[in-house]
């Protein structure tokens, strides 16, 4: 592991929090260049959410055995195992897992790669820390307000379906 983080606060300025039980989020950083590793690492100290960083996927897949994240920042272009890859990997551990992506590939390249794997952002190489952090405070404010909005959601019972009768409908 690259670097872990543990930042302590103690109040709810900044809007990271979750409301319930006050954790601090925790983000997955992958990327397989150590200076932007690096470079993150020195941007994240002091801010309201932890970091854990990977210099691949396998350490990230290792790292998502032993912890449930809050979301993930991931490099598309890795080798072995791309991010797109990953994500998909990462989402089988831990289903809805929100991503934003760090590219170098041209910018409408990642957007549509984005779109259609279903990243929650993404941005380009070489990237502004303050705008990263901007990405991330809006994908966890986003994954707050679903999980605010979903809570009163609860299975009412079973839904009896009558296949064959479905299957003649549809002509299958």
């Amino acid at each position: 592991m690259v670097g872990t983080r543990v930042v302590n606060i103690t109040n709810n300025e900044t809007g990271y929090l979750n409301e319930k039980s006050n954790s601090i989020p925790l983000i997955l950083h992958v990327d397989d260049e150590p200076l932007i590793l690096k470079a993150a690492q020195r941007h994240f100290r002091n801010r309201p959410f932890q970091v854990l960083q990977a210099q691949g996927a396998m350490e990230a897949l290792n790292l998502a055995k032993r912890f449930r994240f809050d979301m993930a920042v991931l490099d598309i272009s890795m080798p072995r195992v791309d991010g797109f890859e990953l994500m998909k990997m990462l989402r089988k551990q831990q289903f809805g897992l929100p991503v934003l992506m760090l590219t170098g590939l041209s910018c409408d390249e990642a957007l549509y790669f984005s779109v259609a794997y279903g990243c929650d952002g993404f941005l380009e190489k070489p990237f502004d820390p303050q705008r990263l952090e901007h990405e991330i405070q809006s994908v966890l404010l986003k994954r707050r307000q679903l999980r605010r909005e979903h809570t009163h959601l609860q299975p009412t019972g079973f839904i009896q379906i009558d296949a064959p009768q479905i299957i003649e409908t549809l002509k299958i």
